[in-house]
């Protein structure tokens, strides 16, 4: 679209139901050219001035500060969505879909911990139809066109189909030899997880116990023996060890720093998790993932270009309906979903 055909938006065609939506550029993608921003914004008014109105609750929302308030959060934390995502989610909040309303409409009702956009991403984005075809999808379509009367080349391009997700599926998965956790394990190195609090806050004052720090790498499968035997090594070398009373000191210290950089990956790979599940996922997610489990930027480059590649082999009706940047983070999407909990080969 060009800057004319934002403008020029139809508000008021978004379907009642999330499954009729068809796949567009996102907003993100629109606002890569600076010279969207204000078309963006005012589209994004345009459909706020036209739904907030039919509920005389809307009132407490018409101040500018407040539209812009909405806007900066559309922009910032929505930004995958689609115009028509937002038309949709508005005038299915204002219809009462996401839940009722018995107060004035204020931003938190839009905007806030289980507002409408939240409400949309949790139970009804997933509604949409899958972007692409995976290979379950294209199996079951061949199963299905299979009993019909198809032609038999229309079969025959599907099949291709298949045999090549089916070549980037087992390239996927030959990357990780099984699960290292299972998902409430993986959950408990969730912020609100208690057991190791004590030790997380030790470490961030450097001072944590063997004991403690012993206890948190057992539990991520980390040998302590083999950490203390590096740390003690390096204390070592340093020319330290003619001052014996600094040795524990210098233990806890890089013990600690080992504790927390585990921590800040598993608070960033949950909070990647999280975001692919609401489908998300950015290209940088994706690199931090491949980074957090082990893999190289190689590896993020090699299942992208096969990722592009399938995208150009999809019948040119399909190609219509998504971009090939939303194709490619769907997929990034699945592959996280399915690889989180799995450790690498």
């Amino acid at each position: 679209m060009d800057i004319a055909t934002y403008n020029n938006y139809q508000v008021g065609l978004a379907p009642a139901k999330v499954q009729d939506l068809k796949y567009d550029k996102s907003i993100s993608e629109i606002l890569v050219n600076k010279e969207n921003h204000k078309p963006i914004s005012g589209t994004i008014i345009l459909i706020l001035s036209t739904y907030l109105p039919l509920n005389l609750k809307g009132r407490a929302i018409k101040e500018s500060m407040a539209i812009n308030l909405i806007i900066e959060y559309i922009k910032s934390e929505c930004a995958n969505l689609e115009l028509q995502e937002i038309e949709f989610v508005i005038k299915s909040g204002i219809m009462g879909k996401f839940g009722t309303i018995f107060n004035d409409i204020s931003i938190d009702t839009i905007c806030g911990k289980d507002g409408w956009f939240e409400v949309y991403y949790r139970d009804f984005r997933k509604l949409r139809p899958q972007l692409g075809s995976g290979y379950n999808e294209l199996s079951e379509t061949i199963e299905r066109l299979n009993s019909t009367n198809v032609p038999k080349h229309i079969i025959d391009e599907y099949m291709k189909q298949l045999e090549r997700v089916k070549d980037n599926k087992d390239n996927n998965d030959s990357k990780f030899s099984g699960n290292e956790m299972t998902k409430e394990e993986f959950f408990s190195k969730d912020e609100n997880y208690a057991e190791f609090r004590k030790v997380i806050q030790d470490a961030n004052e450097f001072k944590v116990s063997q004991e403690g720090a012993k206890s948190f790498l057992k539990s991520n499968n980390i040998n302590f023996e083999n950490e203390i035997k590096k740390i003690e090594t390096e204390y070592q070398k340093s020319g330290l060890d003619q001052y014996n009373q600094e040795k524990e000191r210098y233990i806890s210290y890089h013990l600690s720093k080992l504790i927390l950089k585990i921590r800040s990956n598993q608070i960033k790979l949950i909070d990647i998790y999280k975001r692919a599940l609401k489908n998300k996922t950015t290209s940088e997610d994706a690199k931090e993932f491949y980074k957090l489990k082990g893999l190289t930027l190689d590896d993020v480059k090699e299942d992208m270009t096969v990722y592009s590649h399938n995208y150009f082999a999809l019948p040119e009706s399909q190609r219509e309906i998504f971009t090939e940047s939303q194709f490619i983070n769907h997929q990034h999407c699945r592959f996280i979903i399915e690889n989180v909990f799995k450790s690498k080969k």
